[in-house]
């Protein structure tokens, strides 16, 4: 998911957010990417947002593989039964997945034992598989520039689906008359600079049985069609054989997305024992088998799209998946569990929550994130989910039962020395008198410190009227100052960043003139804490308006 550069201090965990965060590790890069692992029941479709890291653009590879076999020990240790793992198939995830099948298929090898194309961690394998919402936009997108060939087959005349024929069937249909034949698609389906390369439900409706038999059936019209356009004809053979492929794309995508008992198209159902999947889905690894796209103009083969033995895979997995859960009794399948709506959902979710950029801060995000878990990610609807799932289940547990009636701190815990609301000033020239006149204004208003004597006198010039730092204070802040700037740029990215720096002030700063014979401890925890606060909100105010300055330049 992508979020938006920003940094912030968080209260409580006292480290700033915005980093790269590993969970044990944290990296000085700034974090633009949340990378979410969720379970999914593939029963009953209970749901559970598990883990999130926040990274900085695409994970590598090593660091990816390190978190899925975390993630898969943890499900695992937890009692659960691990049978299936999906995900998209973008590059990173696909050079994971196949260095975790490498490890598998070796494995295996040393032991004796055939490969199945499982992936094996803790003893236990698991079925890797994409998601087929992902894979049916990722043919929309290639045949987008691209001819797809298919039914290959040495001597025989080569077969191509063609974007221009779908282009074709659109013009075709915008016809004189108030009615359409394809209503839902419009500019923005099938126009090369309109087309919204990540909606996936213009994908599916492109790719859909409405178009296939629109193409279908204007291939054997003769003569015209008179449109706004002029006079159109559909190719006949081009045609044929760009609808062709659209219905095997429209039903294969129906075979991975049935979620009820009753057929509302013949494979878009559950699979069951007797289901039609299981010979179309032979007879569509064979066709899949023999596809490739190739190049619009000299019709060379691309090498480098990796879509179709991702479908093959899948497919695979698939079939791998009935046989796994047979022994358990199952009587059906919804293979609409096995995709990454319920993360799209989630992700939608979090894009609701009322923030005023699309993309969410990692504070904005972690915040959310929070919340969904405990209100059973019931958040308002978002007209942001790429595609509607109907079978979204609840979520596995909430955190309501975690959450004691008692919230806050008491008086005399620490962490109330960090929940001041404290006006940052707007520019370095903002004297330093007037910080530390209000510093001293909340260390003495504190119930812990009020009507000391001594602690006004400390911090106070006591023979002005009106409460004014003195020297003393001020010469503090501004030493901090000396001793923070430097080190901000080395623990900026740490845990605990707070109590790194306080423990740095405390080594480096002389504090004994805070010499309050009552409360010269908490004297001197209020006046460190303070200090380093406001300088950690500076640092970050200061890094967040040249995120702002670099987007404007954009």
């Amino acid at each position: 998911m992508l979020l938006q550069l920003h940094v912030d201090y968080d209260t409580k965990k006292k480290h700033i957010v915005g980093f790269e965060d590993f969970g044990a590790k944290r990296r000085a890069r700034f974090a633009d990417h949340a990378l979410i692992f969720m379970v999914r029941g593939i029963q009953n479709g209970w749901k559970f947002p598990l883990a999130y890291y926040f990274c900085d653009g695409v994970t590598k590879t090593d660091q990816l593989i390190e978190w899925i076999k975390d993630i898969v020990k943890i499900i695992i240790n937890s009692g659960l039964y691990l049978v299936a793992f999906v995900c998209n198939d973008k590059k990173s995830n696909l050079m994971a997945i196949n260095k975790l099948k490498l490890e598998s298929a070796r494995l295996e090898s040393k032991q004796g034992r055939p490969y199945y194309g499982y992936i094996t961690i803790k003893k236990q394998n698991i079925i890797p598989l994409y998601d087929p919402p992902h894979l049916i936009r990722d043919i929309r997108n290639n045949l987008l520039n691209n001819d797809l060939e298919f039914d290959v087959e040495e001597g025989e005349e080569r077969k191509f689906a063609s974007w221009e024929v779908i282009e074709q069937a659109y013009h075709m249909d915008l016809t004189h008359t108030m009615y359409r034949l394809m209503p839902k698609i419009t500019a923005e389906h099938i126009i090369k600079n309109k087309v919204k390369k990540k909606k996936v439900k213009n994908a599916a409706q492109v790719l859909s049985m409405t178009m296939g038999g629109f193409i279908h059936h204007h291939t054997k019209l003769e003569g015209y069609v008179n449109t706004i356009y002029g006079p159109l004809k559909m190719p006949e053979k081009r045609g044929q054989n760009t609808a062709e492929i659209i219905l095997f794309f429209d039903q294969l995508f129906d075979s991975v997305n049935g979620h009820t008992l009753k057929p509302e198209k013949p494979l878009r159902v559950a699979i069951s024992h007797n289901s039609p999947h299981f010979p179309f889905w032979q007879r569509a690894l064979r066709r899949l088998q023999r596809m490739r796209f190739v190049d619009r103009k000299n019709k060379t083969q691309l090498r480098d799209i990796n879509v179709l033995k991702n479908w093959i895979s899948t497919i695979r997995g698939l079939r791998k998946l009935w046989i796994v859960l047979k022994p358990y009794e199952f009587k059906c399948l919804k293979p609409r569990v096995l995709n990454q709506d319920c993360l799209r959902h989630f992700f939608g979710q979090i894009r609701s929550f009322g923030m005023k950029h699309a993309n969410p801060t990692c504070m904005e995000f972690e915040s959310s994130f929070k919340t969904l878990l405990i209100n059973n990610l019931t958040s308002p609807r978002t007209v942001e989910n790429n595609s509607e799932n109907k079978i979204d289940g609840p979520l596995l547990f909430t955190l309501r039962e975690f959450i004691y009636a008692k919230s806050g701190c008491d008086d005399d815990s620490p962490e109330d020395l960090q929940t001041f609301d404290f006006e940052k000033p707007s520019d370095t020239t903002r004297e330093d008198m007037n910080i530390c006149n209000f510093i001293a204004a909340k260390i003495l208003d504190d119930s812990r410190i009020k009507g000391c004597d001594t602690c006004k006198s400390l911090l106070t010039d006591t023979t002005k009227s009106e409460l004014v730092s003195n020297n003393y204070l001020v010469k503090t802040f501004e030493k901090a100052g000396d001793i923070l700037t430097p080190r901000m740029s080395r623990l900026c990215y740490t845990h605990h960043t707070a109590i790194m720096l306080e423990t740095e002030l405390y080594t480096h700063m002389d504090l004994r003139w805070l010499n309050c014979s009552q409360h010269s401890v908490p004297l001197k925890e209020f006046l460190v804490s303070f200090i380093v606060v406001f300088y950690i909100e500076k640092w970050c105010n200061n890094i967040n308006n040249i995120f702002t300055e670099k987007e404007h330049d954009f």
